[in-house]
Order: structure tokens, then sequence, then C-alpha cells
């Protein structure tokens, strides 16, 4: 059976640079004295307006080359933000 290699195409850059968003909105911003302010919704309202076309229009092109991408990046998730 042959393994299935990582093209060179967008698909694995996609997925880093999800990988590496996931982990900056879910890591939060410690607060003096200790613990982590809750999440907010329009953090980059503001500091990056396109955050949300951007990082949509990536997370389709890589489900658009690898339809199985949509499951992998919820997992992903998961597993980072709720472990």
């Amino acid at each position: 059976m042959a393994r299935r290699q990582w093209s060179s195409g967008g698909g694995g850059l996609a997925l880093a640079v999800l990988a590496v968003l996931s982990s900056v909105l879910c890591s939060g911003h410690p607060v003096p004295g200790g613990g982590f302010p809750p999440l907010q919704p329009h953090f980059y309202d503001h500091a990056c307006p396109q955050m949300q076309a951007i990082v949509g229009s990536i997370v389709a092109k890589a489900h658009a080359e690898d339809p199985r991408m949509a499951a992998s990046l919820l997992r992903l998730h998961f597993h980072d933000c709720f472990k």
C-alpha cells in the first residue's frame, strides 16, 4: 500500500498557519495577579480587521485540496483548546 505524501502545494502551509493561529488564540494572555482574561469575540476587530477573511480563505483552500481538512482542524482545535 502506497503512503500518501504531503504535496508541495499550499495545503501544508495553510495547516501550519492555522495551527499557529489556533495556538495564539487558545493560549490567552496572562493578566497581572495570575489567571487569564476571558476570550473576547471581537479581539482582532481593530488590530487585524481582515483576520476572519484571511483565515476563512485559507481554510476554504485547504478544504478544497483535501476534504478531510475540516475534520482535522476541528480535532486540532479540541485537542489544543479543551485538553
